[in-house]
C-alpha cells in the first residue's frame, strides 16, 4: 500500500526498463480510501511496508535496525503525548476549580 511502488520501480529498472517520473499525471481513485482507515492501522501498514522493502533490498540487519529506530520514535511520541496529557489534566482540574468557585468574591 505504501512502498510497493518503490519495489515495483526497482524491479523494473533491474529488468532493464526505464523508470520515469511524470509530475503532472493525475490518478483518481474511485472507492477504496485505504489511507482513511483507523490511524493506528494506517501507521502499522505504512511502516510494515517500509520494513518489508528494506528487508528485501538491504537485508535483515537493516530492517531490524530500522524497526528499532521506528519503535523508539513511536515510544518517544507516546511519552511526549502522555506528558501533554498529564499537563492537560492538571489544567482541566484547575479550570474546573475556577468554574466551581463561580469567581465569587470572598
Amino acid at each position: 500500500m505504501y512502498s510497493e511502488e518503490l519495489d515495483w520501480c526497482r524491479r523494473a529498472k533491474e529488468a532493464g526498463w526505464r523508470v520515469r517520473y511524470v509530475g503532472d499525471t493525475r490518478i483518481i481513485h474511485h472507492g477504496g480510501r485505504s489511507s482513511e482507515q483507523v490511524q493506528a492501522h494506517s501507521q502499522i501498514h505504512f511502516h510494515q511496508s517500509k520494513l518489508r522493502y528494506v528487508r528485501k533490498w538491504h537485508g535483515q540487519g537493516s530492517a531490524r535496525l530500522l524497526r528499532v529506530f521506528l519503535l523508539l520514535m513511536f515510544l518517544h511520541q507516546l511519552l511526549l503525548e502522555a506528558a501533554k496529557g498529564l499537563l492537560r489534566q492538571q489544567r482541566v482540574r484547575a479550570y474546573w476549580q475556577v468554574m466551581r468557585s463561580g469567581l465569587k468574591e470572598s
